[in-house]
């Protein structure tokens, strides 16, 4: 078996121990991919002797080479015409520092690449040498499998896109947005296709979901009298407070202070998409002192000072992010969404929007008295209760957010901007990606029915039936955490997540 993935600071053991444990079943089994991050980091991957990765590339030396060199307006227009020119725009648009003028919620470092790339045929430069890369690696390596932790830009959306494109087998780890459970997806997009394809089966069979229906039932009931967020937004909240305290502050600078001095005893070379050690200490130190103000000098409403009118609930989606970027590509302004809401509906409904936790103090300035200037809008502290929130509104907006599988089992009407799983259930929520045509979908969505509880059963059991157990400190550690001890200590994560690779 032959396997094609990415090597990232917080995905870097887990490719290697996959592999091994695919070894263990096929023994000819072999693992490539690409290096993200700096070169330590590839040295590290590189020098394993006990699971060789060849061919090896890393990022940083690919995208040098690919923006030195002069454009190919030919490969180009080839490319164009081989995947279509959403494609090559959607690839734009994933891209943090590539689309870098797209990210209008939240404020990103200037890395090097995004200064290279605000000459628009650098960007074009920058494609070409992707595709033709992806396409030329993949197509003489052509791997049984490709899989990759998560797609967040354009490396990753392009890897998929090829795939295919040549017909190879793809996977992703994809969350289910139900406690620490994930499955291995063929589609970055959230589809959770596995998921929906048994459910569809279900209906007309109910016996496929048998051994599930039970504990669906039990989470469901559970749910309702006692709501919680999947385990890895409530790692991220956690961590995001830690990160409030003086202690945590003072801890970070020093850490940022030994990673100033240590690049500048190695001369080190940092790559097109990481800031300098200098300027990461900058940025989190302004960034740590922001946050703590927010968070000391919280100014924004409290539920309980809101109008006692109806309303519709949205949260803002975390940015630069693939909820947005990948999933929902045109719509990526989110307050452009938030005024169309607001805009569209019914007179005497008012709009209550709620910020979240980690997004404190990466908005750009304005950003929330542009929200608050919009008549009928509500912004609400990120410190307020999200399921209380929830349960008192009469309609629940998402763009493609984990609120709308929430609001669904809270039995709310739910308006999808974007996209979300949830829509296989085929009732209980109402899609509308076209901005113009709110006010129609708003009423539908109102006057709907909440989903037949007998349906969401089926669809969490679906879910439970298809997923396994991946708990979110093993997959969001940070880059010095990530040790083969962990691996050890998790085996029985790696065969189920083998097993679901496999299925």
């Amino acid at each position: 078996m032959r396997l094609f993935t990415i090597f990232t600071p917080n995905f870097l053991e887990w490719p290697l121990a996959i592999c091994k444990e695919l070894q263990s079943r096929y023994p000819d089994t072999k693992i490539s991919g690409i290096v993200t991050s700096n070169r330590d980091l590839f040295n590290r991957v590189s020098s394993r002797n006990d699971l060789v990765a060849t061919p090896l590339d890393r990022l940083d030396t690919l995208e040098r080479k690919w923006l030195s060199g002069p454009l190919d307006e030919e490969l180009l227009l080839k490319y164009e015409e081989m995947l279509g020119t959403e494609v090559l725009r959607r690839l734009i648009i994933a891209d943090r520092n590539v689309g870098y003028g797209l990210v209008s919620g939240a404020v990103s470092p200037r890395v090097e690449l995004v200064k290279i790339t605000r000459d628009v045929d650098m960007i074009r430069r920058y494609l070409v040498g992707l595709i033709d890369y992806i396409f030329n690696t993949l197509k003489n390596m052509n791997p049984d499998l490709v899989f990759l932790q998560g797609v967040a830009g354009s490396l990753s959306l392009a890897i998929y896109e090829i795939s295919q494109f040549l017909g190879l087998k793809f996977r992703v780890l994809t969350t289910t947005r139900i406690k620490s459970l994930y499955i291995c997806d063929n589609s970055p997009f959230l589809e959770l296709k596995k998921v929906k394809n048994i459910y569809r089966d279900s209906i007309t069979d109910p016996n496929i979901l048998e051994d599930y229906i039970s504990a669906a039932r039990e989470y469901i009931e559970s749910f309702r009298s006692k709501p919680t967020s999947p385990d890895y937004s409530e790692l991220s909240i956690s961590l995001a407070q830690k990160k409030l305290s003086l202690f945590r502050i003072a801890k970070q600078l020093l850490s940022d202070l030994k990673g100033v001095v240590y690049t500048s005893l190695k001369k080190y070379e940092f790559p097109l998409q990481s800031q300098t050690a200098w300027q990461v200490l900058q940025r989190n130190f302004k960034l740590s002192l922001k946050k703590r103000y927010l968070y000391k000098n919280d100014k924004l409403l409290k539920q309980k000072d809101l109008p006692k009118r109806p309303y519709c609930y949205y949260t803002l989606q975390v940015e630069p992010e693939a909820s947005t970027m990948v999933l929902a590509p045109m719509h990526t302004d989110q307050i452009a969404v938030i005024e169309s809401i607001a805009k569209s509906l019914p007179i005497g409904m008012n709009m209550v929007v709620k910020e979240h936790i980690p997004m404190l103090g990466l908005r750009p300035k304005g950003f929330y008295k542009r929200i608050k200037n919009i008549p009928g809008v509500f912004l609400v502290s990120p410190f307020e209760d999200n399921f209380e929130l929830i349960k008192n509104a009469d309609i629940v907006s998402v763009i493609t957010g984990t609120a709308a599988l929430e609001a669904i089992i809270l039995g709310k009407p739910i308006l999808i901007i974007g996209d979300s799983p949830i829509l296989a259930i085929g009732e209980g929520a109402i899609l509308c990606g076209d901005l113009s045509r709110l006010t129609g979908a708003i009423k539908q969505a109102l006057e709907s029915p909440p989903v037949d509880d007998k349906k969401l059963t089926h669809y969490i059991a679906a879910i439970l039936s298809k997923s396994f157990e991946m708990p979110a400190e093993i997959i969001f550690e940070s880059y010095s955490r990530v040790k083969k001890e962990n691996i050890h200590r998790n085996l029985e994560t790696i065969r189920k997540l083998c097993d679901n690779l496999l299925e």
